[in-house]
């Protein structure tokens, strides 16, 4: 198992490391913010890396807490070290569903240190905040 644990690990350094220093827009297509946020595969930096990323751990279901990180970067409602903390909280209460809940915990603590090292080129506390009826009424 740890070897499964460490190809995990590996693939999301490699995948998060090649997002953040790629120049290749069509490849990593980040979208606003830089955030996945796609479908049904949220977790990760966004584009075709996301296929790379496993979007939970045995059981555990990641997506709804990559989901809520995701928003919380886009919607600028607290500083960044906040989203980053509660997607830490989210991805740990996740591990209740897993298999193997010990290493499941290693995994989210994995993804947690990866948004901490390479998040803060897609969080920008200057972003304008547009607020629901303002999207509606297609407000910018």
């Amino acid at each position: 198992m740890s070897v499964r644990l460490a190809s995990v690990s590996a693939a999301l350094i490699v995948v998060f490391g090649l997002a953040a220093g790629t120049a290749d827009a069509q490849l990593f297509s980040f979208g606003r913010g830089g955030c996945g946020g796609q479908g049904n595969r949220p977790c990760g930096p966004g584009g075709l890396a996301n296929l790379l990323i496993p979007q939970g751990f045995l059981g555990a279901d990641f997506r709804p807490a990559c989901r809520r990180h995701d928003a919380c970067y886009l919607n600028h409602t607290t500083g960044r070290f906040e989203c980053d903390r509660q997607f830490r909280a989210d991805l740990h209460a996740s591990c209740r569903n897993s298999l193997l809940p010990g290493l499941c915990h290693l995994t989210a603590e994995l993804y947690y240190r990866e948004v901490r090292r390479y998040g803060s080129q897609y969080y920008s506390p200057l972003a304008p905040i547009m607020s629901a009826p303002a999207m509606m009424l297609g407000g910018q």
